[in-house]
């Protein structure tokens, strides 16, 4: 079968690769034309009056301001007056202003065809002006489709210096770090540390991504316990961040300790606070610890064990039904009193319980997202989830509880004094860029946190988080002034935060009508010709680098 399909890819390289080249060779395509140069209109000098600034830091909204902002940082907040002479003046009409928005889970590159970079200038356009990039890095095949560190870097380098639209990329994330099971093919004629099963690989890995120059550690749901607690303990070692997902076999009060910086999406957050998480997490971490050879034959010989561990959709019911308050608040205040962070992504969450419904099909943001990823990633998950769901409309329910069910664990987290972030998952299936930003802020809201405390953990927490405070994460003097302006007040519903009239962003004014040019564009680049050549391009590199394994 493998030689078959190898000759298919062959013949697939052959046929498409040559025209492939001659057209890459004509329009001299390259990776530089993911870069999507700014427009708007420079202004250094700039007074914005009679608009209501949002505080971020306090809550509260402080009425017919007037905002003067020089070199790119703010100079004064005050009421307004007459603006001095020498600066452009532009009229809030009672505008809202807040400061440039943080998602801190993104993947504004994703290893697959049909999504380049089409997702970052739509973020900016939504008032996105950082994201933290969780998959930042590649390694054998996977860099056919994906980016190195070194080029997010020089990405990183053209969004600063204002030669591409983009939101500032705040902290790049390594692959993610699996178990060598899950790796698969990637992992073929690599060493064995980039999948790690010990201590000892945990520890090798984290010394190899110190080297590669990451900003931290992204470890992924199937790594097993010794080689994650091996990775914790040498990246505590480097200095070198962890944040990522919960693995399944470790327990969340475990990670906390061991020093896990970020804890992403909200799947994990119920168990943890469930009495079967007692039970669950150490027969995953069993299974987790076994090599493929040996779960075939857990798999053949105890399938019901086998189907026990394999996932948590299964559990959804009773973990809901067997959740422990006292365990939880427990388990909440010691992450409270750490150094620890949660990033839930409930939009994430959101999309398993309407992916197989087809209303999402129609929905035009996904005029936004190129045809290929649809293709090759939407639609087969939409599949994926009409096969699960079935005629079941038992798990169907007991899926969309589990997410109500974590929401509600957010609140909570918050309430004890969890330091809660906002992320989307940019990249993934059913996420919109930019505009998944504003659900999940609404999506937190409903799970009992405030607005005024979800557009704090926008902005204020994230900066914080990435020890840049001092010049970000709010409209105060001496602070960038990356702002936008909102024709309806969120801090009365966070609804309205999706009103995006104006974004100031690297020293550009972008009014509304600029904006939908912006959009425009990400459309043009997410349907047009160069987006199918470009992700052609991308298919051909990818069989050739499966031919030569």
């Amino acid at each position: 079968m493998k030689l078959l399909l190898r000759i298919a890819l062959s013949l697939v390289a052959a046929l498409v690769g040559l025209p492939l080249l001659l057209v890459f060779a004509l329009f001299l395509f390259s990776n530089q034309n993911d870069v999507v140069p700014p427009s708007g209109n420079p202004l250094d000098a700039l007074a914005i009056q009679n608009v209501h600034v949002i505080n971020t830091e306090t809550g509260d909204l402080l009425e017919d301001q007037m905002v003067i902002i020089r070199g790119g940082v703010i100079q004064s907040v005050s009421e307004s007056s007459a603006a001095p002479a020498d600066t452009t003046v532009i009229d809030g009409n009672g505008r809202y202003m807040l400061p440039g928005l943080w998602n801190m889970h993104t993947h504004v590159s994703y290893p697959i065809p049909g999504f380049r970079l089409e997702s970052m200038p739509a973020l900016v356009a939504y008032g996105v002006m950082y994201a933290r990039n969780l998959n930042s890095d590649c390694f054998g095949i996977t860099c056919s489709l994906g980016y190195s560190v070194d080029q997010f870097r020089a990405l990183n380098a053209l969004v600063s210096q204002g030669e591409m639209l983009g939101p500032e990329l705040v902290g790049l994330g390594s692959y993610p770090v699996n178990g060598p099971p899950e790796m698969g093919l990637a992992m073929k004629n690599q060493p064995a540390y980039l999948a790690p099963s010990t201590a000892e690989q945990g520890r090798e890995l984290a010394r190899y991504l110190k080297r590669r120059g990451v900003d931290f550690i992204k470890p992924y749901s199937g790594i097993n316990r010794d080689a994650f607690f091996g990775m914790m303990e040498e990246a505590k070692r480097l200095d070198l961040e962890v944040g990522g997902h919960l693995p399944q076999g470790v327990f969340l009060s475990e990670a906390i300790e061991a020093g896990q910086r970020s804890v992403e999406h909200a799947v994990q957050l119920p168990l943890s606070c469930s009495d079967v998480e007692e039970e669950l997490r150490p027969a995953i971490a069993h299974f987790l610890a076994l090599n493929q050879e040996q779960r075939e034959t857990l798999e053949s010989e105890q399938p019901e064990d086998y189907e026990y561990v394999r996932s948590s959709k299964a559990h959804y019911r009773d973990i809901i039904n067997r959740f422990n308050p006292e365990r939880c608040q427990k388990l909440l205040a010691l992450w409270a009193e750490a150094d620890s962070y949660y990033v839930p992504t409930h939009v994430t969450r959101w999309a398993e319980t309407v992916m197989h419904t087809f209303p999402w099909r129609h929905d035009l943001r996904a005029d936004y997202v190129g045809d290929l990823a649809l293709a090759t990633r939407w639609n087969p998950n939409a599949e994926n989830y009409i096969e699960l769901f079935g005629n079941q409309p038992e798990q169907e329910q007991a899926f969309i509880d589990h997410v109500v069910h974590g929401q509600t664990l957010t609140g909570l987290a918050h309430e004890a004094g969890v330091k809660v972030m906002v992320g989307t998952d940019t990249g993934d299936t059913l996420i919109y860029p930019g505009a998944s930003f504003h659900d999940e802020m609404l999506m937190m809201v409903e799970g009992g946190m405030s607005a005024a405390d979800v557009l704090h953990a926008a902005t204020v927490t994230a900066a914080e988080y990435e020890g840049m405070e001092e010049e970000h994460g709010s409209i105060s003097v001496g602070k960038a002034a990356n702002l936008i302006l909102l024709r309806e007040n969120p801090l009365e519903d966070i609804r309205n935060s999706h009103s995006v009239d104006a974004v100031y962003y690297q020293r550009r004014y972008y009014n509304r009508a600029e904006l939908d040019q912006v959009m425009a564009g990400v459309k043009s680049r997410a349907k047009g010709i160069s987006h199918y050549l470009r992700n052609g391009w991308d298919i051909v590199q990818a069989a050739f680098a499966y031919l030569t394994l």
